[in-house]
Order: structure tokens, then C-alpha cells, then sequence
């Protein structure tokens, strides 16, 4: 029985607050870089967002289409994913479902300058992309977790990238030893992430890609830019490394803030090549 592969766009921009930069973002993503493809969108709200509850910004709406994606996935069956969002939280009932899927014997690939890693509680914003791995750890408002089609474990997560991290994510990643390779790791050697998946023993890979991961100087369309960031050539090298050493189950491109209008880049063409060839 072959395989089946969904192509899916959750422009969720709730996340980031009143941001729409990449609800845009996602839109000139589906129209410059898959034309041609097909596409399945999920249904997204570009109405203003709700009050702050159970300490999440937009909660209403985040958990409304979080299960309306469930429901998509569910329908669906697919065996791969190749998530376009939206902010970093758009490819959290993707993540969830395919970990679901495997049985666990999934690792995630979590390349992204920010931790996600805060509890409703510790977050300073309340925004809740900066709280959407965290959820998928098991640790988020009740009914947000409850929905999740699976959680992971610490165990499972190689993070990539990070160097802007709150106190909190600082020390959850100490206190459960997850992996994490900085930026200068990874310029030293493109193939350390690769290495690290292999590592862990498990049978699939998830990629989650925020685009801020890369350096702001060579890819200037992410809403969050931070410094020092990963250079073109060697983002492309280590997810080319990924791609060939382990089992690519899911792939999100997330945080993208060009316009229709922004130049081509090579990043994006490489991952949404890897995307819809999963």
C-alpha cells in the first residue's frame, strides 16, 4: 500500500499576537514557491484576536483551529506532512499527529533561534508561539494538551539554533538534558544535527524550521530576527544531511514574513523541495 502525502498550509498567525506579517508571509509562500502543488489549507481566522485566556493571547481561536486540523488530519491519513505556516505554533497538530502515527519512535528536529519552551504561567507575553513545544512536552493549558493527538518526551527533541532563550527554557533544556547544538556547532560541522538524529535510534524524523534561525543579514524575512544566526549554505548543508541520513516523516517552514514581492530565496526552495517529495 503506498504512502500518502499531504501538502498543508496553516497560515496561524495567533500566536505572535497582532502580528500578520506571517499570515501574509504564508500566502506569498503557497503563491511563489507551490503553484502547481497540490494544497491543502486549513481554516484560519484573520479576525482580531481574542483576550488573553487561561493565559494564552488568542486562546479561543488557537484551540478552535488546533482541533479543526485535527479533525483535518484525522480525515486525511496522511503518512508524511509538509507544513507551511504561519508562526511557529502552526505545525504543532502536525507534530503531534505523525509522533501519534510512529508510535513514538519519531525524533523532532527543533531548529528555531527561540526556546518555545515557557508554560503559560512563565510567559511574559502570552503569546503563544513562544509556548507551542512546550505544549507538545505535555505542558500547556489543560484543554490545549487534552486535544494534542500525542505528546512527546525531552528525549526525543534535538534542539538547533537557539540563542535567545528565556530563564525558563534555560532551565527546563538543563534539567532534562535535552540536546542542543548552538549556532557555532553547526558551522563547524553541517552534519552534527544528522549525527545527533541518528544518535537517538529513532525510526522517523519531524524537521520544524522557524526561519529565524538563520542569520538576519543573509535571510532578512523572519519577523523575530536574531544575530549571529545560521549562514545560508550551512542551513542548506545541514538539512540536506538530514534528509539523506534519516526518515523524514514531517516538515514545517514556519515564520516567514516576505511579501509576493520578496526575491527568491534558495532556502525556501530547497526546503519546499524536501517538503513535497516526503
Amino acid at each position: 500500500m503506498s504512502k500518502k502525502h499531504l501538502n498543508l498550509s496553516v497560515p496561524q498567525w495567533q500566536g505572535s499576537g497582532q502580528d500578520y506579517s506571517i499570515y501574509h508571509g504564508a500566502f506569498a509562500l503557497m503563491e511563489n514557491y507551490l503553484q502547481g502543488f497540490a494544497l491543502t489549507q486549513a481554516v484560519i481566522t484573520d479576525q482580531p484576536i481574542t483576550p488573553v485566556k487561561n493565559d494564552i493571547l488568542g486562546y479561543d481561536e488557537i484551540l478552535a483551529q488546533m482541533k479543526q486540523i485535527n479533525e483535518l488530519l484525522k480525515m486525511e491519513k496522511p503518512d508524511t506532512i509538509f507544513t507551511v505556516g504561519g508562526g511557529c505554533d502552526a505545525d504543532l497538530s502536525a507534530m503531534a499527529y505523525l509522533n501519534s502515527v510512529t508510535d513514538g519512535d519519531m525524533a523532532l528536529l527543533y531548529i528555531d533561534a527561540h526556546g518555545d519552551l515557557n508554560t503559560p504561567e512563565s510567559s511574559n507575553s502570552k503569546l503563544f508561539y513562544g509556548m507551542s513545544l512546550r505544549a507538545l512536552l505535555g505542558d500547556s493549558a489543560a484543554e490545549i494538551v487534552r486535544n494534542l493527538p500525542s505528546t512527546l518526551t525531552p528525549e526525543q527533541l534535538v534542539m538547533c539554533a537557539n540563542r535567545a532563550l528565556d530563564a525558563e527554557e534555560e532551565r527546563y533544556i538543563h534539567e532534562e538534558g535535552i540536546v542542543s547544538l548552538s549556532v557555532k556547532e553547526v558551522e563547524d560541522d553541517p552534519t552534527a544535527a544528522a549525527k545527533c538524529l541518528k544518535d537517538k535510534g529513532y525510526q522517523s524524523v519531524y524537521v520544524h524550521i522557524d526561519l529565524d534561525a538563520l542569520d538576519p543579514e543573509e535571510f532578512p524575512y523572519a519577523p523575530v530576527p536574531e544575530p549571529y544566526g545560521l549562514k545560508a549554505q550551512t542551513f542548506i548543508k545541514m538539512l540536506l544531511a538530514v534528509a539523506e541520513q534519516c526518515h523524514i516523516v514531517g516538515l514545517g517552514l514556519l515564520e516567514y514574513s516576505g511579501t509576493k514581492d520578496s526575491p527568491r530565496s534558495e532556502i525556501i526552495e530547497k526546503i519546499v523541495e524536501i517538503g513535497v517529495q516526503l
